[in-house]
Protein backbone atom coordinates (compact mmCIF):
# COMPACT_ATOMS: atom_id res chain seq x y z
CA UNK A 1 0.00 0.00 0.00
CA UNK A 2 2.78 2.38 0.98
CA UNK A 3 4.67 1.67 -2.24
CA UNK A 4 1.54 2.32 -4.31
CA UNK A 5 1.02 5.64 -2.51
CA UNK A 6 4.66 6.56 -3.18
CA UNK A 7 4.34 5.75 -6.87
CA UNK A 8 1.12 7.73 -7.06
CA UNK A 9 2.72 10.79 -5.44
CA UNK A 10 5.71 10.53 -7.79
CA UNK A 11 3.41 10.47 -10.82
CA UNK A 12 1.58 13.55 -9.54
CA UNK A 13 4.86 15.42 -9.08
CA UNK A 14 6.07 14.47 -12.56
CA UNK A 15 2.73 15.39 -14.15
CA UNK A 16 2.76 18.76 -12.37
CA UNK A 17 6.33 19.44 -13.56
CA UNK A 18 5.33 18.57 -17.15
CA UNK A 19 2.33 20.91 -17.05
CA UNK A 20 4.35 23.68 -15.41
CA UNK A 21 7.07 23.28 -18.03
CA UNK A 22 4.51 23.97 -20.76
CA UNK A 23 3.01 27.10 -19.19
CA UNK A 24 6.09 28.40 -17.35
CA UNK A 25 9.35 26.64 -18.30
CA UNK A 26 11.59 28.89 -16.22
CA UNK A 27 9.45 28.19 -13.15
CA UNK A 28 9.72 24.45 -13.80
CA UNK A 29 13.49 24.83 -14.16
CA UNK A 30 13.80 26.56 -10.76
CA UNK A 31 11.38 24.15 -9.07
CA UNK A 32 13.35 21.15 -10.37
CA UNK A 33 16.58 22.54 -8.91
CA UNK A 34 14.76 23.03 -5.60
CA UNK A 35 13.29 19.52 -5.63
CA UNK A 36 16.68 17.99 -6.32
CA UNK A 37 17.93 19.51 -3.06
CA UNK A 38 14.98 18.05 -1.12
CA UNK A 39 14.15 14.70 -2.70
CA UNK A 40 15.05 11.71 -0.56
CA UNK A 41 16.72 8.44 -1.52
CA UNK A 42 14.46 6.06 -3.41
CA UNK A 43 12.77 8.80 -5.42
CA UNK A 44 14.65 7.88 -8.57
CA UNK A 45 11.72 8.69 -10.89
CA UNK A 46 11.44 12.21 -9.48
CA UNK A 47 15.22 12.75 -9.67
CA UNK A 48 15.30 11.49 -13.25
CA UNK A 49 12.37 13.74 -14.20
CA UNK A 50 13.94 16.80 -12.59
CA UNK A 51 17.18 16.21 -14.47
CA UNK A 52 15.16 15.72 -17.65
CA UNK A 53 13.20 18.96 -17.32
CA UNK A 54 16.24 21.03 -16.36
CA UNK A 55 18.01 19.71 -19.46
CA UNK A 56 14.92 20.36 -21.59
CA UNK A 57 14.90 23.95 -20.39
CA UNK A 58 18.45 24.51 -21.63
CA UNK A 59 17.42 22.99 -24.95
CA UNK A 60 14.38 25.26 -25.12
CA UNK A 61 16.56 28.28 -24.47
CA UNK A 62 19.03 27.14 -27.15
CA UNK A 63 16.10 26.85 -29.60
CA UNK A 64 15.72 30.64 -29.45
CA UNK A 65 19.31 31.39 -30.47
CA UNK A 66 19.90 34.16 -32.98
CA UNK A 67 23.26 35.23 -34.33
CA UNK A 68 24.40 38.75 -33.46
CA UNK A 69 27.73 38.19 -35.19
CA UNK A 70 28.83 40.07 -38.28
CA UNK A 71 29.06 36.68 -39.99
CA UNK A 72 27.30 33.41 -39.21
CA UNK A 73 27.99 31.69 -35.90
CA UNK A 74 28.59 27.93 -35.80
CA UNK A 75 24.97 27.35 -34.86
CA UNK A 76 23.66 29.23 -37.90
CA UNK A 77 26.12 27.28 -40.06
CA UNK A 78 24.47 24.06 -38.81
CA UNK A 79 21.07 25.53 -39.65
CA UNK A 80 22.09 26.54 -43.16
CA UNK A 81 23.42 23.04 -43.85
CA UNK A 82 20.27 21.37 -42.55
CA UNK A 83 17.64 23.75 -43.95
CA UNK A 84 17.20 21.46 -46.96
CA UNK A 85 15.61 18.84 -44.65
CA UNK A 86 12.81 21.03 -43.33
CA UNK A 87 9.55 19.21 -44.16
CA UNK A 88 11.48 16.70 -46.28
CA UNK A 89 10.14 13.20 -46.83
CA UNK A 90 11.51 11.01 -44.02
CA UNK A 91 12.20 8.16 -46.43
CA UNK A 92 14.35 10.32 -48.67
CA UNK A 93 16.57 11.78 -45.96
CA UNK A 94 19.03 8.90 -45.89
CA UNK A 95 19.48 9.08 -49.67
CA UNK A 96 21.09 12.53 -49.35
CA UNK A 97 24.05 11.32 -47.31
CA UNK A 98 27.26 9.75 -48.55
CA UNK A 99 28.03 7.72 -45.46
CA UNK A 100 31.44 6.61 -46.74
CA UNK A 101 32.61 10.23 -46.76
CA UNK A 102 30.58 11.46 -43.80
CA UNK A 103 32.87 12.09 -40.81
CA UNK A 104 30.02 12.85 -38.41
CA UNK A 105 28.16 9.73 -39.51
CA UNK A 106 25.68 9.87 -36.65
CA UNK A 107 25.33 13.57 -35.87
CA UNK A 108 24.17 14.76 -39.28
CA UNK A 109 21.79 11.89 -40.18
CA UNK A 110 20.11 12.11 -36.76
CA UNK A 111 19.92 15.91 -37.04
CA UNK A 112 18.46 15.66 -40.54
CA UNK A 113 15.73 13.26 -39.42
CA UNK A 114 14.85 15.49 -36.48
CA UNK A 115 14.61 18.52 -38.78
CA UNK A 116 12.53 16.59 -41.31
CA UNK A 117 10.20 15.28 -38.61
CA UNK A 118 9.79 18.61 -36.76
CA UNK A 119 9.83 20.84 -39.84
CA UNK A 120 12.04 23.33 -38.01
CA UNK A 121 15.82 23.44 -38.24
CA UNK A 122 16.03 25.05 -34.79
CA UNK A 123 15.02 21.70 -33.29
CA UNK A 124 18.67 20.67 -33.83
CA UNK A 125 19.74 23.05 -31.06
CA UNK A 126 16.94 21.83 -28.80
CA UNK A 127 17.90 18.18 -29.35
CA UNK A 128 21.67 18.34 -28.89
CA UNK A 129 21.79 20.91 -26.08
CA UNK A 130 19.18 18.95 -24.10
CA UNK A 131 21.09 15.75 -24.88
CA UNK A 132 24.40 17.24 -23.69
CA UNK A 133 23.04 18.58 -20.42
CA UNK A 134 21.00 15.47 -19.65
CA UNK A 135 23.93 13.10 -20.13
CA UNK A 136 26.20 15.36 -18.06
CA UNK A 137 23.71 15.56 -15.19
CA UNK A 138 22.85 11.88 -15.41
CA UNK A 139 26.54 10.93 -15.37
CA UNK A 140 27.03 13.00 -12.20
CA UNK A 141 24.04 11.29 -10.59
CA UNK A 142 25.47 7.88 -11.52
CA UNK A 143 28.84 8.87 -10.03
CA UNK A 144 27.19 9.98 -6.78
CA UNK A 145 25.35 6.66 -6.60
CA UNK A 146 28.56 4.78 -7.38
CA UNK A 147 30.40 6.52 -4.54
CA UNK A 148 27.42 6.05 -2.17
CA UNK A 149 26.79 9.78 -1.81
CA UNK A 150 23.24 10.89 -1.00
CA UNK A 151 21.62 12.55 -4.02
CA UNK A 152 19.55 14.78 -1.74
CA UNK A 153 22.67 16.27 -0.19
CA UNK A 154 24.81 16.71 -3.28
CA UNK A 155 23.06 16.36 -6.65
CA UNK A 156 21.49 19.81 -6.72
CA UNK A 157 24.78 21.38 -5.66
CA UNK A 158 26.75 19.53 -8.33
CA UNK A 159 24.27 20.39 -11.07
CA UNK A 160 24.35 24.09 -10.13
CA UNK A 161 28.13 24.13 -9.72
CA UNK A 162 28.87 22.29 -12.96
CA UNK A 163 26.32 24.36 -14.89
CA UNK A 164 27.28 27.83 -13.75
CA UNK A 165 30.94 27.37 -12.82
CA UNK A 166 32.23 25.00 -15.49
CA UNK A 167 29.80 24.59 -18.40
CA UNK A 168 29.62 27.51 -20.83
CA UNK A 169 26.08 27.44 -22.23
CA UNK A 170 26.80 29.94 -25.00
CA UNK A 171 29.54 27.64 -26.30
CA UNK A 172 27.67 24.37 -25.88
CA UNK A 173 24.83 25.81 -27.97
CA UNK A 174 27.39 26.67 -30.66
CA UNK A 175 29.60 23.59 -30.70
CA UNK A 176 26.80 21.06 -30.90
CA UNK A 177 28.83 18.19 -32.36
CA UNK A 178 31.72 18.44 -29.91
CA UNK A 179 29.56 19.09 -26.85
CA UNK A 180 27.27 16.12 -27.47
CA UNK A 181 30.19 13.83 -28.39
CA UNK A 182 32.10 14.65 -25.19
CA UNK A 183 28.95 14.25 -23.07
CA UNK A 184 28.23 10.82 -24.55
CA UNK A 185 31.85 9.73 -24.21
CA UNK A 186 31.92 10.65 -20.54
CA UNK A 187 28.60 8.92 -19.90
CA UNK A 188 30.12 5.77 -21.37
CA UNK A 189 33.21 6.40 -19.29
CA UNK A 190 31.01 6.58 -16.19
CA UNK A 191 29.71 3.10 -17.00
CA UNK A 192 33.33 2.01 -17.38
CA UNK A 193 34.18 3.38 -13.91
CA UNK A 194 31.21 1.50 -12.47
CA UNK A 195 31.54 -1.84 -14.23
CA UNK A 196 34.94 -1.95 -15.91
CA UNK A 197 35.17 -2.96 -19.57
CA UNK A 198 31.67 -3.67 -20.87
CA UNK A 199 29.79 -3.67 -24.18
CA UNK A 200 27.77 -0.54 -23.37
CA UNK A 201 30.75 1.72 -22.72
CA UNK A 202 32.35 0.43 -25.94
CA UNK A 203 29.15 0.99 -27.94
CA UNK A 204 28.72 4.50 -26.55
CA UNK A 205 32.32 5.28 -27.46
CA UNK A 206 31.65 4.27 -31.09
CA UNK A 207 28.49 6.39 -31.18
CA UNK A 208 30.32 9.37 -29.67
CA UNK A 209 32.93 9.07 -32.43
CA UNK A 210 30.04 9.28 -34.90
CA UNK A 211 28.99 12.54 -33.30
CA UNK A 212 32.50 13.96 -33.52
CA UNK A 213 35.75 12.01 -34.08
CA UNK A 214 37.73 14.22 -31.68
CA UNK A 215 36.74 11.91 -28.81
CA UNK A 216 39.08 9.26 -30.23
CA UNK A 217 41.84 11.23 -28.54
CA UNK A 218 40.16 10.54 -25.19
CA UNK A 219 40.57 6.76 -25.49
CA UNK A 220 43.78 6.72 -23.32
CA UNK A 221 41.59 7.66 -20.37
CA UNK A 222 40.35 4.05 -20.28
CA UNK A 223 43.88 2.95 -19.30
CA UNK A 224 44.25 5.40 -16.40
CA UNK A 225 44.90 2.63 -13.84
CA UNK A 226 47.98 1.44 -15.69
CA UNK A 227 49.94 4.65 -15.10
CA UNK A 228 51.90 5.83 -12.10
CA UNK A 229 50.04 8.89 -10.87
CA UNK A 230 53.16 10.70 -9.67
CA UNK A 231 54.80 10.26 -13.07
CA UNK A 232 51.68 11.49 -14.86
CA UNK A 233 51.52 14.48 -12.51
CA UNK A 234 55.08 15.47 -13.41
CA UNK A 235 54.42 15.05 -17.14
CA UNK A 236 51.22 17.09 -16.94
CA UNK A 237 53.05 19.87 -15.07
CA UNK A 238 55.81 19.99 -17.68
CA UNK A 239 53.69 19.56 -20.79
CA UNK A 240 51.67 22.78 -20.38
CA UNK A 241 54.61 25.23 -20.57
CA UNK A 242 56.45 23.04 -23.09
CA UNK A 243 53.44 22.94 -25.44
CA UNK A 244 53.06 26.70 -25.21
CA UNK A 245 56.83 27.28 -25.59
CA UNK A 246 57.04 25.15 -28.74
CA UNK A 247 54.22 27.15 -30.25
CA UNK A 248 55.81 30.42 -29.18
CA UNK A 249 59.13 29.36 -30.75
CA UNK A 250 57.30 28.39 -33.94
CA UNK A 251 55.68 31.81 -34.01
CA UNK A 252 58.94 33.66 -33.37
CA UNK A 253 60.62 31.90 -36.30
CA UNK A 254 57.84 33.18 -38.52
CA UNK A 255 57.41 36.55 -36.82
CA UNK A 256 56.75 38.58 -39.92
CA UNK A 257 54.26 41.45 -39.49
CA UNK A 258 51.34 40.89 -41.78
CA UNK A 259 52.03 37.17 -42.06
CA UNK A 260 49.83 34.30 -40.92
CA UNK A 261 51.83 33.62 -37.75
CA UNK A 262 51.73 37.29 -36.79
CA UNK A 263 47.94 37.05 -36.68
CA UNK A 264 48.18 33.77 -34.74
CA UNK A 265 50.45 35.43 -32.18
CA UNK A 266 48.02 38.28 -31.77
CA UNK A 267 45.15 35.85 -31.24
CA UNK A 268 46.98 33.59 -28.82
CA UNK A 269 48.18 36.28 -26.45
CA UNK A 270 45.29 38.64 -26.84
CA UNK A 271 43.73 39.90 -23.63
CA UNK A 272 40.37 39.19 -25.23
CA UNK A 273 39.06 36.15 -23.36
CA UNK A 274 36.95 35.11 -26.32
CA UNK A 275 39.92 34.58 -28.64
CA UNK A 276 40.96 30.98 -29.30
CA UNK A 277 43.99 30.02 -27.22
CA UNK A 278 43.62 33.09 -25.03
CA UNK A 279 44.12 33.22 -21.28
CA UNK A 280 40.52 32.11 -20.66
CA UNK A 281 41.10 28.62 -22.05
CA UNK A 282 44.59 28.29 -20.63
CA UNK A 283 43.29 29.20 -17.17
CA UNK A 284 40.61 26.50 -17.35
CA UNK A 285 43.26 23.85 -17.98
CA UNK A 286 45.52 25.28 -15.26
CA UNK A 287 42.68 25.26 -12.70
CA UNK A 288 41.96 21.64 -13.60
CA UNK A 289 45.65 20.89 -13.08
CA UNK A 290 45.70 22.63 -9.67
CA UNK A 291 42.66 20.68 -8.45
CA UNK A 292 44.10 17.37 -9.64
CA UNK A 293 47.47 18.05 -7.99
CA UNK A 294 45.74 19.10 -4.78
CA UNK A 295 43.70 15.90 -4.77
CA UNK A 296 46.87 13.88 -5.33
CA UNK A 297 48.53 15.57 -2.34
CA UNK A 298 45.44 15.11 -0.16
CA UNK A 299 45.30 11.38 -1.00
CA UNK A 300 49.04 10.74 -1.10
CA UNK A 301 49.81 7.07 -0.50
CA UNK A 302 46.17 6.00 -0.82
CA UNK A 303 46.51 4.74 -4.37
CA UNK A 304 43.86 7.11 -5.71
CA UNK A 305 44.05 6.74 -9.48
CA UNK A 306 41.25 9.19 -10.31
CA UNK A 307 43.87 11.92 -10.62
CA UNK A 308 45.31 9.99 -13.54
CA UNK A 309 42.15 10.60 -15.58
CA UNK A 310 42.62 14.34 -15.21
CA UNK A 311 46.37 14.26 -15.81
CA UNK A 312 45.88 12.25 -19.01
CA UNK A 313 43.21 14.67 -20.17
CA UNK A 314 45.50 17.65 -19.55
CA UNK A 315 48.36 15.98 -21.43
CA UNK A 316 46.09 15.26 -24.41
CA UNK A 317 44.73 18.82 -24.34
CA UNK A 318 48.24 20.28 -24.19
CA UNK A 319 49.36 18.24 -27.21
CA UNK A 320 46.44 19.85 -29.03
CA UNK A 321 47.70 23.34 -28.29
CA UNK A 322 49.14 23.37 -31.82
CA UNK A 323 45.53 23.22 -33.01
CA UNK A 324 43.69 26.08 -31.36
CA UNK A 325 40.27 24.75 -32.36
CA UNK A 326 40.90 21.37 -30.71
CA UNK A 327 42.48 22.95 -27.61
CA UNK A 328 39.43 25.16 -27.09
CA UNK A 329 37.16 22.09 -27.18
CA UNK A 330 39.21 20.30 -24.54
CA UNK A 331 39.16 23.37 -22.30
CA UNK A 332 35.43 23.96 -22.73
CA UNK A 333 34.19 20.41 -22.27
CA UNK A 334 36.21 19.50 -19.20
CA UNK A 335 33.25 20.06 -16.85
CA UNK A 336 32.80 16.32 -16.28
CA UNK A 337 36.34 16.15 -14.90
CA UNK A 338 35.68 19.06 -12.56
CA UNK A 339 32.63 17.20 -11.24
CA UNK A 340 34.66 14.02 -10.82
CA UNK A 341 37.32 15.92 -8.85
CA UNK A 342 34.76 17.69 -6.65
CA UNK A 343 33.18 14.33 -5.82
CA UNK A 344 36.60 13.08 -4.71
CA UNK A 345 36.97 16.07 -2.38
CA UNK A 346 33.52 15.33 -0.93
CA UNK A 347 34.67 11.78 -0.22
CA UNK A 348 37.61 13.10 1.80
CA UNK A 349 35.32 14.05 4.64
CA UNK A 350 34.83 17.10 6.85
CA UNK A 351 37.37 19.43 5.26
CA UNK A 352 36.40 18.41 1.77
CA UNK A 353 36.16 21.93 0.33
CA UNK A 354 39.17 23.80 1.66
CA UNK A 355 40.46 27.18 0.51
CA UNK A 356 42.18 25.77 -2.59
CA UNK A 357 39.03 24.05 -3.89
CA UNK A 358 36.75 26.99 -3.06
CA UNK A 359 39.13 29.42 -4.74
CA UNK A 360 39.27 27.31 -7.91
CA UNK A 361 35.47 27.01 -8.04
CA UNK A 362 35.00 30.75 -7.51
CA UNK A 363 37.56 31.58 -10.17
CA UNK A 364 35.78 29.26 -12.60
CA UNK A 365 32.47 30.95 -11.75
CA UNK A 366 33.94 34.36 -12.57
CA UNK A 367 35.56 33.12 -15.79
CA UNK A 368 32.34 31.45 -16.95
CA UNK A 369 30.22 34.49 -16.11
CA UNK A 370 32.60 36.86 -17.88
CA UNK A 371 32.84 34.66 -20.95
CA UNK A 372 29.07 34.13 -21.16
CA UNK A 373 28.37 37.84 -20.76
CA UNK A 374 30.82 38.64 -23.54
CA UNK A 375 29.15 36.13 -25.87
CA UNK A 376 25.68 37.71 -25.61
CA UNK A 377 26.80 41.32 -26.06
CA UNK A 378 26.10 42.69 -29.57
CA UNK A 379 29.12 42.86 -31.85
CA UNK A 380 31.78 40.29 -32.69
CA UNK A 381 31.02 36.56 -32.46
CA UNK A 382 27.92 36.76 -30.27
CA UNK A 383 24.37 35.41 -30.02
CA UNK A 384 21.07 36.16 -28.35
CA UNK A 385 18.84 33.76 -26.45
CA UNK A 386 15.17 34.70 -26.11
CA UNK A 387 16.28 38.10 -27.41
CA UNK A 388 18.57 38.35 -24.35
CA UNK A 389 15.60 39.71 -22.44
CA UNK A 390 15.49 38.62 -18.80
CA UNK A 391 11.77 39.39 -18.68
CA UNK A 392 11.05 37.18 -21.69
CA UNK A 393 13.27 34.39 -20.35
CA UNK A 394 11.56 34.36 -16.95
CA UNK A 395 7.91 34.90 -17.83
CA UNK A 396 7.41 33.30 -21.26
CA UNK A 397 5.57 30.05 -21.92
CA UNK A 398 7.08 27.16 -23.85
CA UNK A 399 5.01 28.25 -26.86
CA UNK A 400 6.61 31.70 -26.69
CA UNK A 401 10.05 30.10 -26.73
CA UNK A 402 9.14 27.88 -29.67
CA UNK A 403 7.80 30.83 -31.67
CA UNK A 404 11.17 32.59 -31.73
CA UNK A 405 12.65 32.43 -35.24
CA UNK A 406 16.37 32.51 -35.85
CA UNK A 407 15.71 34.87 -38.79
CA UNK A 408 16.72 32.96 -41.92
Amino acid sequence: MCNNMTISSDIKIIAFLALLFIVWPFGAFVLCLFLLSKVRAGKDCVIFSCIFFVSMYWGLLAFTQKSLAFGDTDCITYYNRLLQFENADLCSVIERFDFLNLVNFIFYPVSAYVVAFSGNVQSVSFLWVSFTYFLTYYSIWRLLEYYNLDAKSYLSFFIIAVTFCFMVFVQISELLKNASAFALFFFGFTLFLEKGINKWSFLLFIISVGLHPSVIMLSPLYFYKLFNNKLLAIISILIIPIAMAINIFDVILNYIPGGAYFSLLSDRFSSDFEQSGSIHYVLKILILEVLALWLLLRTWGCGNKICNIVFLYIIIASFNYVNLTAYVRFALFSHYLFALLLIQFVLLGKRRFDLVVKSCVMLMLLLTFRFSLGRITPGGYTSSYMNNSLTEIVFSTSFDYLNVDFEK
